[in-house]
């Protein structure tokens, strides 16, 4: 019921139910939302009982699953549908004083989403760098009252990890970045995420920190790139 002795409460949730690329039979193509129930599996009521059980007992909650909901920045494609979408933001936003922040995955990136509260969506990198990025992980900071305060950002440089490797070296990860120092915040929630989008969108400076840290480290076409340097055919 809680992470730790008097620490939130987290939920896990399956978001693949909400996909719109959910197929629920053999076929080519997804399943049209309108054959879809309301509620797939009961989810949406049983987060409810919980964040209700949590709130009866002044707990706070964090939410973990793997696909977001809103834009896929990829290819700009909606990734939930569209009612799902609206019952989720609008339940969130409704218990915005419980829920600590969530955090999601799927793309392998290092971004931000922000919902209706302000609700803090954090989208971890991946340890896998299929999608072009640098292995990362994150440590997370809690203060004496049991409040999640801050992350760091850990990385390893795969092409060095890779030459270490052959070498019989040791492959490290090594601090990418601090949240708060990062975007000047003193906190971890949907407010101060709010603050640090909002630098994002106002300032190139934090706007090319975001890019920067987006595929931790590793931006896209780096071999390209690097190639074009040093090569001429």
């Amino acid at each position: 019921d809680e992470l730790w002795t008097g620490g939130p409460k987290l939920l896990a949730l399956n978001t693949l139910l909400y996909s719109s690329k959910l197929k629920t039979s053999p076929g080519l193509f997804p399943t049209n939302v309108t054959k879809l129930p309301d509620d797939p599996n009961g989810q949406f009521s049983w987060i409810q009982s919980q964040l209700d059980d949590s709130r009866s007992r002044s707990q706070k909650v964090i939410l973990a699953y793997h696909i977001p909901s809103g834009i896929n920045s990829y290819d700009g494609s909606q990734t939930w549908h569209e009612k799902f979408t609206q019952t989720f933001n609008d339940l969130c936003y409704e218990n915005t004083d419980i829920i600590l922040f969530h955090m999601a995955a799927h793309y392998h990136t290092d971004e931000y989403r922000i919902i209706p509260g302000p609700n803090a969506v954090l989208l971890n990198p991946s340890i896998s760098p299929v999608h072009t990025n640098n292995p990362g992980f994150r440590q997370f900071f809690i203060d004496d009252n049991g409040d999640i305060r801050n992350y760091i950002q850990y990385f390893t440089d795969l092409p060095k990890s890779n030459e270490n490797e052959k070498n019989d070296k040791p492959v490290t990860f090594i601090q990418e970045y601090n949240f708060q120092e990062a975007y000047d915040v003193d906190n971890l929630n949907g407010t101060t995420l709010q603050q640090a989008v909002n630098q994002i969108d106002a300032s190139s400076e934090y706007y090319m920190k975001y890019l920067t840290h987006q595929y931790v480290y590793y931006p896209w076409h780096r071999g390209n790139i690097l190639c074009g340097v040093s090569y001429q055919m």
